[in-house]
């Protein structure tokens, strides 16, 4: 399962779970080298380059037997892993972070948790995150419930393909870019063109937009000959591809630009605020900031200027 359990030891310190055998320490080159130490429950599979858009998942537990699971981004920026010898990448770009730490930060971890066992206990234990961090076993400690991942973009060589949380090649490496499955269709490059594949690897979309993002309600933004629009599942131009630019939806309304003006449309394509405008921003909480000419102000889903 492609996993990275890690705490942020700048604002967290308590218990976290991992599983004996397959826990690695990181450390965070930003903090102090004396700065609290996070173990981290780690499953990678080792003839991959690069794990893929991670999720942080945490286990804390309330009286070490009542745990609470929740997510939080995970940031791979100066976090060196030891001792596996490759690099961490999000979303295929590196780090530009190589996974070897110094010699005192080997010894540090090495002294917090020396792990001499020749063959790891089975089970889950519980660690203290804070400085001296100390690992505490229980026997109390029941197995996390399963988290379903579905299926993992990752790394090998120059190509991306998936596997799923066995480690079972589902989708081969054969594109030059993927992305995470989003709504059953993953974005995928060959070459210089994107289209869309699902689970069983089977082409939904074809390879002909210059640019594409992940679906997201139904609706995935593409660019193509200069110009951007809006596409279903089935490669149909939902929003025709006529906008200079096109940004995601808020609130049911995005930020369009036709030629040097801004505007508002709806998930149908309709123009909901006319394009008046030399700056605008998203929608929160039914209100937009937008510029026109040298007045800036905020306008309501109506377009009428309020106040805020």
């Amino acid at each position: 399962m492609m996993l990275i359990d890690q705490v942020n030891a700048s604002n967290f310190k308590g218990l976290v779970l991992r599983e004996f055998g397959h826990a690695l320490g990181l450390i965070n080159e930003q903090l102090n080298p004396n700065a609290s130490i996070s173990w981290n429950a780690v499953a990678v599979y080792k003839e991959y380059s690069n794990v893929s858009r991670a999720q942080v998942y945490h286990e804390i537990l309330n009286k070490y037997d009542k745990v609470l699971p929740f997510w939080r981004p995970f940031d791979f920026k100066s976090v060196m892993m030891f001792p596996v010898d490759r690099k961490l990448t999000l979303d295929g770009f590196e780090s530009g972070e190589n996974n070897e730490i110094s010699d005192g930060d080997a010894k540090l971890i090495a002294k917090l948790y020396p792990n001499k066992e020749e063959t790891p206990p089975s089970g889950y234990g519980i660690v203290q995150v804070g400085k001296g961090a100390k690992s505490i076993t229980t026997n109390k400690i029941k197995k996390p419930h399963e988290i379903d991942m579905g299926l993992e973009v990752i790394k090998k060589g120059n190509k991306y393909g998936f596997i799923d949380k066995t480690g079972k090649i589902i989708v081969p490496f054969e594109y030059d870019y993927a992305d995470s499955f989003s709504e059953g269709l993953a974005r995928v490059r060959k070459g210089r063109k994107w289209g869309y594949i699902d689970k069983v690897d089977q082409l939904v979309i074809l390879f002909q937009f210059d640019e594409a993002t992940s679906f997201d309600k139904g609706l995935a933004r593409v660019k193509k000959e200069g110009k951007s629009g809006y596409i279903n599942k089935t490669g149909k131009a939902i929003i025709p591809i006529i906008y200079d630019y096109t940004a995601s939806f808020h609130e049911g309304l995005a930020e369009v630009k036709l030629g040097h003006k801004w505007g508002f449309i709806n998930m149908a394509g309709g123009t909901v605020i006319p394009f008046d405008y030399e700056e605008t921003d998203p929608f929160k909480d039914g209100l937009a900031r937008v510029r026109k000419g040298e007045k800036v102000y905020y306008i309501d889903k109506t377009g009428q200027e309020v106040e805020k």
